[in-house]
């Protein structure tokens, strides 16, 4: 099996002896999957995947929007994780507008009685944005001088599908509400990926030996990015 990236998606190589390509997008977390002939050239790969990468996106959003939707009730027990730390989740009443507070590895969450799961999850998501937004700034900072190379403004969003994205013109980096959940250095990972694409717009060959330079253990990373929480 190999492993190949196609702009932020990983796609495991699968070779067999059959005559025909097949695309799978797996589940819980839309692993990628091709199985090819064998003697199939790795070039005819990249092209099939790439024809089929708004199908990928799709999918794999249409299987992470299901996955959250079936899963997760943010109730007292449920665990969730904050910058890559394993936290068990407490919910509490309360009549102020909700509020999350941190103890060790306890995440004590507060809402109106009778809250949903739904606004259970927005109160989470608007802490995630306070502390994600409170660790940038200093990461950022390292990852520019990693680099050599400067962003002029950066934006986080809940970006079900993607890490983050680049605006090359505009010189703006989108990072992902999400990486408040994953360890500090997926977050790292991330702004050099984007920071990148300031020397290089597309996911060329240059990009990935400057990627590299930049983040030699980026493959390692994106492993634990894409692992399921």
């Amino acid at each position: 099996m190999k492993e190949i990236v196609i702009e932020d998606i990983s796609v495991f190589i699968i070779r067999k002896p059959i005559k025909n390509m097949y695309l799978r997008i797996k589940p819980p977390n839309g692993r990628v999957e091709i199985t090819a002939p064998r003697n199939i050239r790795e070039r005819e790969i990249l092209d099939f995947a790439n024809r089929k990468l708004s199908w990928i996106r799709k999918q794999r959003k249409r299987m992470a929007e299901k996955s959250l939707s079936s899963e997760k009730e943010y109730q007292t027990g449920d665990e969730v994780f904050v910058f890559g730390r394993r936290c068990c989740l407490e919910v509490s009443a309360t009549d102020k507008k909700g509020y999350v507070e941190q103890n060790g590895d306890r995440l004590f969450l507060y809402a109106k009685d009778g809250s949903t799961a739904q606004q259970r999850e927005r109160i989470l998501q608007e802490w995630y944005r306070t502390i994600l937004k409170a660790a940038v700034p200093e990461i950022l900072e390292q990852c520019e001088a990693i680099a050599g190379v400067s962003a002029d403004e950066w934006r986080i969003k809940n970006m079900r599908t993607r890490w983050g994205t680049c605006n090359v013109r505009e010189r703006r980096i989108w990072i992902s509400l999400k990486l408040a959940e994953k360890p500090p250095e997926c977050l790292s990972f991330v702004i050099l990926h984007e920071l990148t694409h300031l020397y290089e717009r597309g996911h060329t060959r240059r990009f990935y030996e400057l990627l590299t330079l930049f983040c030699p253990d980026w493959k390692r990373v994106m492993y634990l990015l894409n692992e399921q929480n």
